[in-house]
């Protein structure tokens, strides 16, 4: 065979031909060479059909099949990286996420109810709680999170962080703040 004839196969000419079919990459199994791609400069790219592992086909430029970096799915590598990068812990919706989103609130969204009694009155969240949901949700797991218990701050004065919470049940924690709402009062009419 000649550079530059067709096959009976192929169709295509053979000159620095690489039969990809059959080859990996990435996700992709090539299927067949298929209509070259011919670009607005008039230049033609051989083109292949591939199927990819979640069951798609795509067509695909070969020199984007060969490079370290090209094509390696059909596009759908790039939704999973996506929803990867997007989705931190998977909790969004649990009942310790709500809690801990509740708590950022009410420390530093001056439009939330609440925000008078804690943000406004200068509690904050610790660093390495307030930029990582992990790390609360370690320490939570580790300090007796169960979902009938509310955080509590053991010192009202002091911050969320972890040597100043824990978890109590929500009945505690109101007798806990009805307690020091009279020793205040007490302690105020008294000096």
């Amino acid at each position: 065979m000649k550079g530059g004839e067709l096959t009976e196969m192929t169709k295509y000419p053979v000159h620095n031909f690489i039969d990809l079919t059959g080859k990996r990459f990435g996700k992709l199994t090539v299927i067949k060479r298929i209509e070259d791609k011919v670009l607005s400069s008039g230049t033609k790219k051989t083109q292949w059909l591939c199927r990819c592992d979640c069951g798609n086909y795509t067509r695909v430029i070969g020199e984007s099949l060969k490079r370290k970096n090209g094509t390696k799915s059909c596009g759908c590598l790039i939704v999973k990286s996506t929803i990867k990068r997007s989705t931190r812990h998977g909790m969004r919706y649990t009942r310790i996420y709500s809690i801990y989103c509740d708590m950022k609130k009410r420390c530093y969204n001056a439009k939330t109810r609440g925000y008078k009694h804690y943000g406004g009155k200068g509690i904050r969240i610790c660093d390495e709680w307030l930029n990582d949901f992990m790390t609360f949700y370690e320490w939570s797991m580790l300090h007796g999170y169960k979902d009938n218990l509310s955080i509590d701050r053991i010192n009202s004065a002091g911050d969320y962080e972890p040597m100043n919470c824990q978890w109590i049940t929500r009945s505690d924690n109101t007798k806990r703040r009805n307690a020091e709402y009279w020793r205040g009062k007490h302690e105020n009419k008294v000096g």
